[in-house]
């Protein structure tokens, strides 16, 4: 009984503990309602691009995380820039929600090429499906049923990918930095800002410290001070919380 009991509770926190969930609970505006309003305008107005060429088609999405159920609304808008919209609703806090925009890019990372002119993916528990055309012809993008041309030919994008890519290198090769330093500093973007703010003694010691204290980790500090230079705290310091900026020197 003891073993059932143990292999259950390891069971429960496997569910638990796994990567986020969606299930697809309407693909019908009729039951999703959604209707343009005040409100609606004015999430939309915070959210980049617009694209006219199609008829507006939205989903209803249930999202687990962690055991943690959300609803997420979704607005397919396919813009380059916003090619869908999510509004998510933890579904306890009323008239909260948490907006966010899927780009191209982000379609793009979900697929994985099936063939010279199909790829396949999911987002969102919704399958993605784009296939490739001649060069006269717009590549087409299929998003849970819903097909339309897409934003930019495929062979175009990829080729921008690897020049960004080259870009990027070459950036990194500027401050003598690889792939495994950008990996390395990942979620502590704050730390190398206030080890950047220390190296260069830019750091205000006379504002209290109870902000930096919740956002960086004293000894992540440490250790970057110890292993990059100060142009490369500052490389990789890119999207700190901009409330660290009081601890600037002005």
């Amino acid at each position: 009984m003891k073993k059932i009991f143990i292999l259950i509770s390891i069971l429960v926190l496997t569910v638990f503990t796994q990567a986020q969930t969606y299930i697809v609970v309407s693909r019908s505006n009729d039951t999703i309602h959604l209707q343009s309003n005040k409100l609606g305008e004015a999430l939309k107005s915070i959210t980049p691009g617009k694209s006219s060429d199609v008829t507006e088609n939205y989903r209803l999405i249930e999202k687990l995380d962690n055991g943690k159920k959300s609803l997420l609304f979704v607005e397919f808008t396919l813009a380059l820039d916003k090619v869908l919209v999510t509004y998510e609703t933890d579904l306890i806090n009323a008239g909260v929600w948490d907006v966010k925009v899927y780009s191209f890019n982000d379609l793009y990372n979900a697929l994985k090429r099936e063939n010279a002119i199909l790829l396949k993916g999911h987002l969102l528990g919704m399958n993605i499906e784009a296939y490739q055309r001649p060069e006269n012809f717009r590549d087409i993008i299929n998003i849970d049923g819903i097909e339309f041309p897409s934003p930019i030919k495929l062979s175009v994008f990829e080729t921008k990918l690897i020049q960004d890519g080259l870009n990027k290198s070459s950036e990194l090769n500027k401050f003598s930095l690889t792939e495994e330093d950008v990996s390395y500093v990942k979620n502590k973007e704050n730390e190398c800002f206030i080890a950047y703010l220390l190296s260069t003694n830019f750091f205000d010691q006379s504002i209290d410290r109870s902000l930096m204290n919740d956002l960086c980790k004293q000894e992540v500090i440490i250790d970057l001070r110890s292993k990059y230079n100060k142009e490369q705290l500052n490389y990789l310091s890119k999207g700190y919380d901009n409330r660290l900026k009081i601890y600037k020197t002005k």
